[in-house]
């Protein structure tokens, strides 16, 4: 793994142990360019510097400190960075030039920010101004002296104005802060009074992640400084083959038509996963031999324009060669057009319109989504793993326990009060299901959202609806009938997404279901029929996915109740439950002791059953798949029917409160 950049706030440079400490730290990362902050000395000395030098840089630049006051070093090596100017202030050093093997300019700028809010907010709005007028992507690292949030700082009080005036910074310039691996305080007080706070870091134009796509921000030892070096370095990349994911563009293709159509046409009277699993090796191999002609005529057409100029700037224009670069330019303009779409499946941008120029945005969110998603280092159980496959062992191992291990204290009588199911909703739940329900239940889904393990997103059952209208009917009718025999069609992946900025721990990472698209169609035809009757059996204290309501009225009730005790002078007591993992915890028999005593039929009771027991999970972490296992509790975020289940089976437990309050 190659160390790209080193920044460390020394906290001073006069004395031999710090230099020998800064070598060292050097040495034993080989970065292309190091930053040093602090280092206290007007004029740091020739022997110094060529030692620090012979750490394996080729050039200097110093901000000399203003008595024992700042101090800035940027060494660099000059192979690597081609530096064609510098720019030196008292707060900071930049660097101008280009990346080894790139023709694209950048600035790299090491700064020490103020320590008192007045100056900073000038010095953040001094910042804005140098990057706006550079017009290239920037990497900045040193001593921010402030923080982003409150997680970031133990010890000390929250300053808001502080945390908003760098937020405000970040978002101006368009910069991306990595999740940092390792401890997330860069900067630590002892003695009587200790606090902490990620003071340090390294933020950066979304262009760097574009050019180096396994960059890291990785913190280090403290050392003889209170602040601890912070390094940005390549992470080694899975070289496996991802799983396939269908693109929608591609569906515009006659030819991915045809040989799609062929495919599922050629499995006739079979089972719809036969057929699905027909058709994915069919849009696979167009894919590979597209892409290899893609570049080949994309490579051509650059040539034949670059010709066509040249040979109208020698025998001027007619309408032959007009028309021929017209033509060769649509070529281009259709392949560019392709790559925009691609990239905005891939960001997950849902605000965004489409449009001819957007596709560098949706490569720059994309990159972003996967670098702050990545997982490069884990904490479990006091032991620390690096290596993506221990990383990998370590998620499946837990969910394979938190899917499977029953903790759950049994009730031997639950004689609560429960709302009650009208005949008619009951009846109306268990009704055929009907050709016009599941095409407007496919309709009513996004097609461009991320696929599950069979890579196939709604677009597709949408474009080849009439070839698979047949097969997707019968495999409803078996399920009515509660004769699914192909428990395959309903696998699904659980994605990590980072809860917090520096995520150490499995409880740091919210476990999302990417589900196959069979099921997704099945699950969301029973959502949206359980939507239509929940209010009968939700009482009116829950508000989470329940329609005319929203979570957020909870916090105004509750302000208002507060508000009213205080002004009555009654007393009054208030408790906060907070579920631990609480979908993943759901007990399928307790939930269907719930839904018969709220009078859910029992056809109904056995497709949910088939919904949450046929489950196979394989964990994705860093993109790459584990092996698939069986669950035997908990409900699946990013189910469409979770939410409701999870409603009713949160309505047993707020019966169980309200009983205690009447008794």
């Amino acid at each position: 793994m190659k160390c790209i950049l080193f920044s460390w706030n020394i906290r001073g440079l006069g004395r031999p142990e710090k230099v020998r400490a800064v070598i060292s730290a050097v040495k034993s990362c080989n970065p292309k360019v190091l930053f040093l902050q602090e280092t206290k000395v007007p004029c740091l000395k020739p022997v110094v510097v060529k030692r620090l030098k012979k750490a394996g840089f080729s050039d200097v630049v110093i901000s000399p400190s203003s008595g024992a006051s700042g101090g800035l070093v940027v060494l660099w090596e000059g192979n690597w960075l081609k530096v064609t100017k510098t720019i030196i202030n008292p707060r900071w050093v930049c660097l101008i030039g280009q990346i080894e093997n790139s023709n694209d300019m950048c600035c790299f700028m090491n700064l020490y920010a103020p320590n008192d809010l007045g100056s900073r907010r000038f010095f953040f709005e001094e910042i804005s101004d140098v990057v706006s007028s550079l017009n290239m992507p920037v990497i900045m690292g040193g001593d921010f002296n402030c923080v982003r949030n409150e997680k970031e700082r133990i010890g000390m009080e929250p300053n808001n104005t502080s945390m908003n005036t760098f937020a405000e910074f970040i978002q101006r310039n368009n910069l991306v802060d990595l999740p940092l691996v390792g401890e997330c305080y860069t900067w630590f007080r002892g003695g009587h009074s200790v606090a902490a706070s990620r003071l340090d870091r390294f933020l950066m134009s979304p262009e760097f992640l574009v050019w180096f796509p396994s960059i890291i921000q990785v913190s280090l030892p403290r050392s003889l400084s209170d602040h601890k070096p912070v390094i940005i370095k390549e992470h080694t990349v899975n070289s496996k083959a991802r799983p396939f994911k269908l693109f929608s563009h591609w569906l515009n293709f006659p030819e991915v038509l045809q040989l799609t159509k062929s495919a599922i046409e050629s499995k006739g009277e079979a089972d719809i996963s036969e057929t699905l699993k027909a058709a994915k090796p069919a849009i696979k191999d167009w894919v590979k031999l597209f892409k290899q002609e893609e570049g080949r005529v994309v490579k051509e057409a650059k040539l034949k324009i670059e010709a066509i100029e040249q040979q109208m700037l020698v025998s001027g224009v007619d309408q032959t060669s007009l028309s021929e670069l017209q033509q060769w330019r649509k070529v281009l303009w259709e392949k560019y057009r392709r790559d925009e779409r691609e990239w905005h499946q891939k960001s997950r941008v849902r605000w965004f319109n489409e449009g001819d120029k957007n596709s560098k945005f949706f490569h720059l969110s994309a990159t972003v989504r996967r670098c702050r998603n990545r997982v490069v280092a884990l904490e479990n159980n006091g032991k620390i793993y690096s290596d993506p496959k221990q990383i990998a062992r370590e998620f499946l191992e837990f969910f394979k326990l938190q899917y499977n291990n029953s903790r759950t204290l049994s009730i031997k009588r639950f004689n609560c009060a429960l709302k009650h199911l009208s005949d008619s909703a009951a009846k109306d739940l268990e009704a055929p299901f009907s050709d016009k329900e599941v095409w407007d239940t496919i309709c009513s889904i996004d097609g461009n959202r991320a696929p599950g393990p069979d890579g196939l997103n709604l677009d597709f059952f949408k474009k080849f609806w009439p070839s698979l209208k047949t097969s997707v009917m019968r495999f409803f009718d078996d399920f009515y009938q509660g004769k699914v025999g192909d428990k395959g069609f309903n696998r699904s992946y659980i994605t990590l997404i980072p809860k917090k900025p520096c995520p150490k721990f499995i409880s740091d990472y919210r476990p999302i279901s990417l589900i196959d698209s069979l099921y997704k169609v099945v699950a969301k035809v029973l959502s949206r029929r359980l939507a239509r009757c929940i209010k009968e059996v939700v009482g009116e204290n829950q508000f989470a996915f329940t329609p005319g309501k929203q979570i957020s009225d909870c916090a105004l009730i509750a302000n208002e109740v507060v508000d009213e005790m205080r002004r009555k002078k009654k007393g009054l007591v208030v408790f906060k439950a907070d579920f631990k993992r609480a979908y993943d915890s759901v007990d399928w028999r307790f939930l269907d002791l719930i839904l018969q005593k709220m009078g859910f039929g029992n056809r109904w009771r056995r497709w949910i059953s088939m919904c949450v027991s046929t489950a196979r999970i394989a964990v994705l972490v860093n993109g790459f798949p584990s092996i698939f296992f069986p669950i035997s509790r908990g409900l699946r975020q990013g189910c469409p029917l979770s939410p409701y289940l999870f409603n009713i089976f949160g309505e047993a437990l707020s019966s169980l409160i309200r009983d205690v309050v009447r008794k």
